[in-house]
């Protein structure tokens, strides 16, 4: 839980309005040289990056003053990660805090917060709400993420992808493991409070580096192929995952462990993830094709051991003998980090914002996702932010 020590006198209530803002409008300028916000919340339109330069030009002064004691790296990591929201936090009263002349107004330029902040002398500030972080290569963590807007609705979600380095499954293990380290490190620094991996390769390499790198006090939630419902009830079952998860020792290991009496196989779906991710629906029909071919004959249950393959279950469904159940772990991921969430003991509502990051830059989910049911539910809360 990140805090604010405030120390100045007479300090203003931080986080009693929060008002919506088009973005590229800079609210929270540092006034005094008469432009930006008043005290009373009154909003002028200017550029964003001179405010974020303002913002960034007196953290050391709002340091010196004993504001800023979060765990967030620096004070400008906030203001920069205030900015990825589109919402701006007013400061309310007749007076706001000075430092050396400079009247500190607000925060971020043309930002959302989804946290509510309280400053007052004597006492300790609190982030009250939970922010999520979902983290993958591609689409895979939209079924997850999907869920939990479905299960919670005033969850606020940070979805981050990695465009320019995906796909994860080829690549060597150490690459994987640094680059979901540097994702959950910047998760960390954008507030959020709890990390899920949605990914099977990211849980297979990272999730233990991840677990390890961000300390008990953060949950960290993996991904784990639905293969133990699926050996209880089917006698064979096949698992449908990438070339690298289905050669993993991980998975195998799963096997062992859970797939009791069951004749468990693995079938490698060679370039499905990738089609999906493109938005290819003739690529993923090839591809589903092919799985279907390597899956042995009576095959009673087919586990999908990639998170990408529930955004297209329906055509896997079209695909299979009629008989085949189908068993996919997101939403059970989802409900899992729920509990997760419940056990922090606090109150974890927010604003229900959806947050995207592209290899660590603000973005938007990319066109492709719009070809899913998952895609398009959370494309209408990002458009509706936007």
């Amino acid at each position: 839980m990140k805090t604010f020590h405030s120390t100045f006198p007479a300090a203003p209530e931080i986080g009693d309005e929060l008002l919506s803002v088009p973005s590229g409008v800079a609210a929270g300028l540092v006034t005094g040289a008469g432009a930006g916000v008043s005290a009373t919340g009154a909003a002028a339109a200017v550029p964003a990056a001179p405010a974020r330069a303002a913002l960034i030009a007196i953290a050391p002064m709002v340091a010196r003053k004993g504001l800023y004691n979060t765990g967030i790296q620096s004070l400008a990591d906030a203001f920069w990660a205030a900015s990825l929201w589109r919402t701006v936090l007013f400061v309310r009263g007749s007076s706001a805090p000075d430092f050396g002349g400079l009247r500190f107004a607000g925060l971020a330029a043309g930002a959302r917060l989804p946290v509510s902040f309280r400053s007052q002398p004597g006492r300790t500030n609190t982030v009250v709400a939970v922010i999520v972080a979902l983290i993958d290569s591609g689409l895979g963590m939209l079924p997850t993420a999907a869920w939990l807007r479905r299960l919670r609705p005033d969850l606020d979600l940070l979805l981050q992808a990695d465009p320019d380095g995906a796909p994860w499954g080829p690549k060597p293990t150490e690459w994987v493991i640094d680059r979901v380290l540097d994702t959950a490190r910047q998760a960390l620094r954008l507030g959020a409070e709890v990390i899920v991996l949605p990914c099977n390769t990211a849980s297979v390499t990272a999730l233990e580096h991840v677990r390890a790198e961000v300390g008990p006090q953060v949950p960290v939630i993996g991904t784990v192929p639905a293969i133990k419902p699926a050996a209880a009830v089917c006698s064979t079952v096949a698992v449908w995952a990438t070339a690298a998860t289905t050669a993993s020792s991980y998975q195998a290991d799963l096997i062992a462990r859970f797939g009791g009496d069951a004749d468990v196989t693995g079938v490698a779906c060679h370039g499905l993830a990738d089609a999906i991710d493109r938005g290819d629906l003739d690529a993923v029909e090839a591809a589903i094709a092919a799985a279907v071919a390597q899956t042995p004959p009576g095959t009673e249950g087919v586990v999908l051991g990639c998170t990408h393959y529930p955004l297209v279950v329906d055509a896997i469904v079209a695909a299979l003998p009629p008989a085949v159940r189908l068993f996919d772990s997101a939403e059970a991921v989802a409900a899992q980090t729920l509990r997760r969430i419940d056990a922090l003991g606090r109150p974890a509502g927010g604003s229900g914002t959806v947050t995207v990051v592209n290899s660590g830059r603000p973005g938007e989910l990319p066109a492709s996702a719009a070809a899913y049911e998952s895609g398009r539910l959370l494309g209408r809360v990002v458009a509706r932010e936007g």
